[in-house]
């Protein structure tokens, strides 16, 4: 299937980066060995689902992906720096301060209320429920191939996220701009959730552009078509989520916008044909 496809160019490529960039025998060469144990996840799901042909592989077939999104995030942080050693942060704030005239970072620090802080803060934290929840309602409604083609779109804009990570290294408002901060917008519950899940995952960079924001949009998108009484049910959390990253810092402005025109680019190329090659036959 298509998705499967993705990931693997994706593997092949970021190991062909290593090979370029890196320094022969360095850490970074462990990469390629990660990328070879998920191109043989992928592939051991497949042909587990086509020789048992059960409920149970067949799921598995399905969601080994997402289980490894995660773990495809964490692996971009040690290749951050393998093109270039310079953050791209100067440019996207110069971007930003052009573009709409203020430093978001600083701006949002006078609408510093918790409850509010709270709101936005749960807006941001939704982005990691989006993907399962999503995923959920299509495939428990038995259309395997409207599943396939939205995990299609969604494993696209992680991987050309990923990639761009790479080429143009960004740290984020919250750590590039973090000796102007005067106020940590804290809320309440939310805050202190957040910071958990924080704390366990991320990293110094992955700002640009926002795979948040590109991979919430084409999840919502594609509920649209069969499913339009959840996509009416998610869209004021995905606006609360887009404004989230920015409130929090997480992104520059720019970084949404590019996230926005990464979603766009990848919704409409499917549905024009351009790029929705998926098998007509399922598992």
């Amino acid at each position: 299937m298509l998705f499967e496809k993705i990931l693997y160019l994706y593997f092949a490529f970021l190991s062909l980066l290593i090979v370029i960039f890196a320094e022969p025998f360095s850490n970074e060469y462990l990469c390629i060995a990660i990328n070879l144990l998920f191109v043989i996840i992928l592939w051991s799901s497949r042909r587990s689902a086509q020789i048992w042909q059960n409920k149970w592989t067949t799921f598995l077939y399905y969601w080994t992906p997402i289980i490894l999104f995660t773990f495809m995030y964490e692996e971009v942080e040690p290749l951050l720096h393998l093109i270039s050693n310079n953050w791209c942060d100067e440019y996207l704030s110069i971007i930003d301060q052009k573009i709409f005239g203020v430093n978001f970072s600083l701006w949002v620090e006078q609408f510093d209320y918790p409850l509010l802080n709270e709101i936005f803060t749960f807006g941001y934290i939704i982005y990691f429920v989006i993907i399962p929840v999503t995923a959920a309602i299509h495939y428990f409604a038995g259309n395997k191939t409207e599943y396939a083609q939205m995990l299609a779109q969604v494993i696209m804009a992680l991987c050309i996220s990923y990639i761009l990570f790479i080429f143009f290294p960004a740290q984020s408002p919250r750590f590039y701009h973090a000796h102007l901060i005067q106020s940590e917008m804290t809320g309440l519950f939310f805050s202190n959730f957040k910071e958990q899940i924080m704390s366990l995952g991320s990293y110094r960079g992955g700002a640009f552009p926002s795979a948040h924001i590109a991979v919430a949009i084409l999840c919502w998108t594609s509920l649209f078509r069969r499913h339009r009484r959840f996509f009416h049910i998610m869209t004021p959390f995905i606006f609360l989520m887009i404004i989230g990253t920015i409130w929090g810092r997480y992104h520059y402005a720019i970084d949404g916008i590019a996230g926005i025109f990464l979603a766009l680019c990848i919704h409409f190329g499917f549905k024009i044909k351009i790029l929705n090659k998926i098998d007509k036959k399922v598992i």
